[in-house]
């Protein structure tokens, strides 16, 4: 590249940067954005940063010059100079990246602009709209969520916001990006007494979820700040069911379940919003079952089960099938009597629950499965032998056998008695044929069995 060139290009750029230290001023950011991609070198970037692209064209490392100069020797520091380069490096990456880069390479920023940034932070509060025909409920529902958030109460806040969360991070400006990336580098110590004092959930769980997966959840490993851990945890969480993790993203994850669980109080806070229901997180169980079986707490593994919401389900069930792979992820690794202990509290849980039957309204009509089907499986697998359970079996069929011998309130309890005992045959008896053949697997899916007196429940209907 010849001097002119590299001087052409200055010029440019520098006219860019004077736009974007004016913007303030107007509206027309989009202007910018065009005249960017004109401009050789950063319109590379901007075409190809969403790629990731690591090889950069002669011109783009031009650009990446020229802005790391300016940074490190900007003699003007108001707040419209500050936001003109948070704009530059908006356009030149994710702000988290470079920011992070000028930390690993060992440069200094000048102290005001990190003053800047941290009175742009300081500054900030997210703004919730609420539809609400009057200022007394609208009133109302800002206190609720205020009184949430001092007491801690994290299931509930994440009951309130995450189903807004895909909208956090499209709602943070490109200055308040850059500020608190720039803080999380180059002074986080000021950065977390800000955020101590704010609190501030839709901001934070976007920054979180802007700064990505992995480094998210090492901020949820390093960080003592709860509000963000929170919000870092919570911003990885492939809710919507459209996203997946990765082999070290796994990995890192099960390491943040393990780090929750040393505060029991959290930990039933998270089991309550990843596991009442667990078809919402199919992404996590592989991690969430290595972290169970690696746990030395016996509470963390009692919560697990504690918190998932028990009713009756089809055997396709995808909530169903998640929890089976987190528990054959937590039995790949988890020892034998840790298993039988587990197998041993879970059956006692469904055993006492009976598919709800024994409630005032509690009614099956159809044979029905539960979303802890592989644990009550695995329970007669392991917990009993082949003897104990053929003497199981056979107490079920006798059970069915004498049910005209048994006093029944209504023809539908009759019914219930009827499907209930079929029921709860369903994994005694799959358990019975695993322990014969090895390649079945423990979750029985498909097809239900049948026992020799199946016809009897249509000739009684009938």
């Amino acid at each position: 590249m010849t001097t002119s060139t590299t001087t052409g290009l200055d010029i440019q750029l520098n006219e860019l940067f004077q736009d974007a230290v004016k913007l303030s001023q107007s509206d027309k950011v989009w202007d910018l954005y065009r005249k960017a991609e004109a401009i050789p070198g950063l319109g590379f970037i901007l075409k190809n940063k969403e790629l990731q692209i690591s090889v950069l064209s002669r011109d783009a490392m031009t650009v990446m010059k020229w802005l790391n100069h300016k940074v490190k020797t900007l003699n003007k520091f108001d707040l419209d100079t500050v936001k003109g380069i948070f704009f530059f490096v908006g356009l030149v990456s994710n702000h988290s990246d470079f920011w992070s880069s000028l930390r690993s390479d060992g440069d200094k920023l000048p102290k005001q602009l990190v003053d800047c940034s941290r009175f742009i932070i300081g500054n900030f509060s997210s703004v919730i709209h609420f539809d609400f025909s009057t200022s007394y409920h609208e009133e109302k529902r800002k206190e609720h969520l205020r009184k949430i958030v001092s007491d801690n109460d994290w299931s509930k806040i994440y009951d309130e916001y995450h189903r807004s969360h895909e909208n956090f991070e499209h709602s943070i400006c490109y200055s308040l990006k850059s500020a608190f990336t720039l803080l999380y580098y180059f002074d986080e110590k000021s950065l977390m007494s800000i955020l101590d004092v704010k609190r501030d959930i839709p901001f934070m769980w976007g920054m979180m979820a802007l700064m990505g997966k992995s480094k998210a959840m090492t901020i949820a490993l390093d960080t003592s700040n709860q509000t963000l851990k929170f919000c870092a945890i919570s911003s990885v969480l492939p809710f919507s069911g459209k996203d997946s993790l990765s082999e070290s993203e796994s990995e890192k994850l099960t390491k943040v379940f393990l780090n929750i669980m040393k505060d029991e109080k959290l930990w039933l806070h998270w089991m309550r919003i990843l596991n009442t229901y667990p078809s919402r997180y199919p992404h996590i169980q592989l991690s969430l079952g290595k972290a169970l079986a690696q746990t030395t707490s016996e509470n963390a593994v009692q919560s697990y089960f504690k918190a998932i919401h028990l009713y009756m389900v089809d055997f396709h069930d995808i909530g169903r099938k998640s929890v089976s792979e987190c528990l054959e992820s937590f039995s790949q690794l988890a020892n034998e009597e840790k298993q039988k202990l587990t197998w041993d509290f879970a059956f006692r849980i469904w055993d006492n629950w009976d598919f709800g039957v024994r409630d005032k309204d509690g009614h099956l009509f159809e044979i029905k499965a539960s979303a802890l089907d592989y644990a009550i499986t695995r329970y007669y697998l392991d917990c009993c032998d082949s003897k104990q359970r053929k003497a199981l079996i056979e107490e079920l069929f006798g059970k069915l056998n004498n049910i005209d011998n048994i006093w029944h309130q209504t023809s539908s309890k009759r019914i219930t008695y009827w499907y209930l005992h079929h029921a709860k045959f369903q994994p005694l008896h799959h358990a019975e044929e695993v322990s014969r053949n090895k390649n079945l697997p423990c979750l029985m899916q498909g097809v239900f069995y049948q026992n020799q007196y199946e016809n009897y429940i249509q000739y009684m209907i009938n």
